[in-house]
């Protein structure tokens, strides 16, 4: 970019950040709340304590519930178009990561509230249930969320494992799996089964004889497309069970729906002959 033009875009973008921190005062002072979502499960649990008349903005992979997919796209996850962001005078901006941190500056600068917070394990889940019910003025649903997962992961926890050996599959081309500390590898322990590749940390590329060896008896294929069109080595493996066609967002996300992906898997596995 050239700098004159580099100059004029500045410009522009400091005179909406002038703009925005004004009208975001405004905003706080009549006590509006105008939040934008970074994430999906963010997304999806604002509406479910029912704060989601209070958003703005969202990414586009935001697309739960379908009353979501009203609110205005504010660009990628994780990666915000500023210009945009700061046009809708947000009081509040939720995220789990961002790509460019000095965003978060610029944002505060404007008078914006930005809580920054990772969401990939329960524990994460929970800090974000208080936050946004305290932050949306939704407390009581909040209390009764926090409830509801402490209680349904406590009943998890001491419910017999059923010992079937899981590989959780992400992508086959080149072949992706999630090892331990991870959300798969936490659904897998709730589900009652054992994760094959919780030897390894995190999620993992690996190979054909590393299936071999972890001789499991369930893969769980969580790629957006059929197992028929999994790669060729994957097919002949002759796994015994193959668990697909559930709902991805239940298993990869740590939101409202986590629990009934997790009974849904644990019920397969249950079924499942070794």
């Amino acid at each position: 970019m050239k700098r004159p033009v580099l100059h004029a875009f500045f410009l522009l973008l400091s005179a909406i950040l002038l703009c925005a921190c004004g009208k975001t005062e405004d905003t706080q002072k009549n006590g509006e709340i105008r939040a934008v979502s970074l994430a999906p499960a963010l997304t999806e649990l604002a509406f479910h304590l029912g704060g989601g008349d209070s958003l703005c903005g969202r990414t586009d992979v935001c697309t739960y519930p379908p009353e979501a997919e009203k609110l205005t796209v504010t660009g990628h996850f994780a990666d915000p178009a500023a210009e945009t962001v700061l046009k809708l005078k947000p009081s509040h901006i939720f995220a789990n990561a961002l790509i460019n941190p000095r965003q978060k500056v610029m944002f505060e600068k404007a008078g914006i509230k930005v809580f920054l917070h990772p969401c990939d394990t329960m524990e994460d889940y929970l800090f974000w249930v208080n936050l946004l019910g305290r932050e949306l003025l939704k407390p009581e649903a909040a209390a009764q969320e926090n409830a509801r997962i402490n209680n349904w992961l406590a009943e998890n926890r001491t419910r017999a494992q059923n010992g079937k050996r899981v590989v959780f599959v992400l992508w086959d081309d080149p072949l992706m799996v999630a090892g331990s500390s991870t959300l798969p590898d936490t659904a897998i322990t709730l589900a009652g089964g054992i994760n094959a590749a919780a030897g390894e940390k995190g999620y993992l590329k690996c190979s054909r004889e590393f299936l071999l060896r972890s001789k499991p008896d369930v893969l769980v294929w969580a790629v957006n497309r059929p197992f028929a069109q999994a790669s060729e080595f994957l097919r002949d493996l002759n796994v015994p069970q193959v668990y697909e066609g559930f709902d991805l967002d239940a298993l990869l996300r740590p939101g409202p729906r986590f629990p009934s992906g997790v009974d849904a898997m644990r019920s397969f596995l249950e079924r499942a002959e070794k």
